[in-house]
């Protein structure tokens, strides 16, 4: 029975707004550190005289799963397992053209990230994943240019709409599992198949 734990953050800039790290957000907490001041420092990417980002977003699902299986009374599988995957949001351009909305557009990429908390090993991570998404980014706008540039589209809406940001920090939430009480469940479940 696999049991899940998730959590996830999400931290995005618009523009000029950059975002602060929050006063309820311990700065002990080095994997939103290390977003935040990547993201800080992603906003002033820049290759040659091309486009620079007015938006970037990050999300990062760390995540455990225990699994605990049996057959006929006899266990087979008792073990965690844990992943910390970064998604990653890059659009350059403006709200009225960017990278989105064509062929490759503005997708957002994945990309492991480490499972210790060291603050030097996540900015890494996070400045290669960054990276390849921005220069995937100027690569797909620059073609969209030229896409556009012999066709009318009438009525073509703008590929992105400007909003007020949005903060939502929670209160971070701890996986409790009791390994010894769920093999003796599924032990127990189990050897009732043996019949």
């Amino acid at each position: 029975m696999p049991t899940l734990f998730q959590r996830t953050l999400v931290a995005g800039v618009f523009a000029a707004a950059m975002i602060a790290v929050s006063a309820s957000e311990p700065e002990s907490d080095n994997i939103f550190r290390a977003l935040n001041d990547e993201l800080q420092r992603s906003m002033t990417l820049r290759l040659e005289d091309l486009d620079t980002p007015y938006f970037i977003q990050y999300a990062v699902d760390d995540t455990t799963v225990e699994q605990v299986s049996a057959i006929y009374g006899a266990l087979t599988r008792t073990q965690p397992s844990r992943s910390r995957t970064l998604y990653t949001q890059v659009r350059v351009g403006s709200t009225n053209l960017d990278n989105s909305n064509f062929i490759r557009g503005a997708r957002r990429g994945s990309s492991e990230l480490p499972l210790d908390d060291d603050y030097m090993a996540l900015r890494q991570a996070i400045w290669q994943a960054t990276d390849s998404h921005y220069k995937g980014a100027v690569e797909t706008l620059t073609q969209k240019r030229a896409y556009l540039k012999d066709r009318t589209i009438e009525d073509r809406p703008n590929d992105f709409s400007p909003a007020n940001a949005a903060t939502a920090l929670h209160e971070r939430v701890s996986l409790s599992f009791d390994r010894k009480v769920w093999e003796d469940y599924v032990r127990r479940i189990s050897a009732k198949f043996a019949d």
